[in-house]
């Protein structure tokens, strides 16, 4: 399958990203600033949460008026650094003077070798503005936080810039550097990226670089590639994935086969017209490469990496199967209650009235039938709508979303 490279496997990226947060403190900033702007007082604006930016967010969610608006703050975990990123976001989204106060509203920090034209750097800061516009426009979100932008047009290019320190994020190894800027670089002949959890990395090669004389040559060779990595940034921030691992070692990212097939969705959002939605007929294409290896999606989640073409294939086409049936934005719906229930499987059951091993086993079922494959997306019988999912409530669970208000 053509998009095998795409990626490096998250398995690399998570591992190579062990560390402190991208400036988690950055975040708890954001909402003391955000704060102050609102006129509540957060004390010191230090880059710490405690007593007195929990007390400033108690008397911020008194003030909330609509059961909608109190809903969305309800449903966030309890302040801290590592959910800071989340405050940030909705209190952005909630107050416009507080948005301008989010690290992403700043310009991205662009890293590429000095020999890279000025109109170059361009395309790249233009390329990620569009996909931030495309999920706000098509998923409804704007992200608080702002990855480092990294861009090569050459291995030892793309290992340099890998490893070049940048302020308030953790650095990555020797060893991860080379061992991603040899897959992205070495024996491929277009473009590559990698999603870690503060930086995006793309690798072309180094041919291209003379033939890239505008933006639309830009945008209709690489922005796909941006589009994906950049839901793979999402995932990160909903999930509350901008910290160092706990004591166990436990990933936070999801499932791989739902974190790989909602990267597919965003990413052909770069095509044009009918193509760029969901549909049966994409789903009988996906099905048809599919069938070459038909990789269980319970094998995928406990590999926890995607990297060989059945991997990829069996992951778009279940996400899209889903997708189709219950809509893209359900998909996203996923994401935030992940995150809200710091639980990938209950989120699942939650969002899509199944369990999701109950649907890894259907999917099954599913994928070797194109007939059973469509009555399911239609809802037709015998999985008629009764299977639908219903408004989705809160989490209901002690500990990291089961609270109705900012602990002091």
């Amino acid at each position: 399958m053509a998009i095998k490279k795409l990626m490096c496997s998250l398995t690399l990226c998570l591992a190579a990203s062990i560390g402190a947060a991208e400036a988690s403190d950055r975040h708890v900033s954001c909402v003391q600033k955000q704060l102050a702007t609102l006129g509540i007082d957060p004390g010191e604006n230090d880059g710490s949460s405690g007593a007195g930016t929990r007390q400033a967010l108690a008397e911020f969610m008194r003030g909330l008026v609509g059961e909608d608006v109190q809903a969305i703050f309800a449903g966030l975990p309890d302040f801290s650094e590592r959910a800071a990123v989340g405050w940030c976001r909705e209190i952005g989204g909630y107050a416009p003077q507080a948005a301008a106060l989010m690290p992403s509203s700043e310009p991205p920090l662009i890293l590429t070798a000095p020999n890279i034209p000025e109109e170059v750097r361009g395309y790249i800061q233009r390329s990620y503005d569009d996909a931030r516009a495309m999920f706000a426009q098509e998923y409804g979100i704007t992200t608080a936080s702002k990855p480092v932008l990294i861009v090569a047009f050459g291995r030892d290019d793309l290992e340099k810039l890998l490893l070049e320190p940048v302020e308030g994020i953790p650095d990555l190894s020797v060893s991860a550097a080379r061992d991603t800027a040899d897959d992205l670089c070495v024996g491929v002949e277009r473009v590559m990226g990698s999603a870690y959890r503060n930086r995006i990395a793309l690798c072309m090669p180094p041919e291209h670089l003379d033939s890239v004389a505008s933006y639309d040559i830009w945008r209709g060779r690489y922005q796909y590639v941006m589009l994906h990595e950049y839901m793979h940034h999402v995932q990160r921030e909903m999930l509350y994935d901008k910290v160092a691992y706990d004591e166990t070692g436990r990933r936070r990212m999801g499932p791989l086969w739902m974190v790989e097939g909602s990267a597919y969705l965003a990413q052909i959002k770069s095509r044009g017209g009918p193509t760029r939605e969901v549909s049966v007929p994409m789903l009988a294409a996906l099905r048809a490469r599919d069938e070459e290896e038909a990789v269980p999606l319970d094998y995928i989640r406990k590999k926890q990496s995607v990297r060989s073409d059945g991997e990829y294939s069996a992951s778009n086409l279940a996400v899209a199967v889903l997708a189709l049936r219950y809509g893209e934005d359900r998909m996203v719906d996923f994401w935030r209650v992940a995150g809200e229930m710091d639980d990938w499987e209950p989120a699942f059951e939650t969002v899509y009235g199944m369990k999701m091993a109950d649907f890894e086993e259907l999917f099954e079922e599913l994928r070797h039938d194109q007939g059973k494959l469509v009555k399911f997306a239609r809802g037709q019988e015998p999985y008629g709508l009764d299977m639908r999912f219903g408004p989705i409530k809160g989490a209901g669970r002690p500990g990291h979303a089961g609270r109705g208000s900012v602990r002091g």
